[in-house]
């Protein structure tokens, strides 16, 4: 499994995550998420065959698989129904909504 930088930041309507996954396409990531729990995994294939070494002539096969697996306990309940992937320039970014959103609200302190 390849380790990859994952930042989770909050406004006041959702959480978003922000995972880099450099040279992934969609279709090599699968997004899960649960009220409690987001988990993000990759696989891609790279295969390269039949290539010749110029230094002592033998052929080269060369196949590597990479896996990535990432799972974030959320702070605070999101509603999975109404999560968002999108993938831009190696960066993976999930907007998750809250469950319910807290507003601020001012109360007002009054004496006896």
């Amino acid at each position: 499994m390849r380790p990859i930088y994952l930042r989770l930041y909050e406004t006041e309507e959702t959480l978003i995550a922000k995972a880099e996954v450099p040279g992934y396409t969609e279709k090599e990531l699968n997004v899960i998420c649960e009220p409690w729990r987001l988990v993000i995994t990759g696989k891609r294939e790279y295969k390269e065959e039949n290539k010749i070494d110029k230094r002592d002539e033998a052929p080269i096969i060369h196949s590597e698989k990479i896996h990535i697996f990432k799972t974030v306990k959320l702070p605070l309940e999101v509603r999975p129904e109404g999560v968002k992937a999108i993938l831009r320039n190696g960066i993976l970014e999930v907007t998750l909504p809250k469950a319910e959103v807290v507003k601020k609200v001012k109360v007002e302190v009054k004496s006896f």
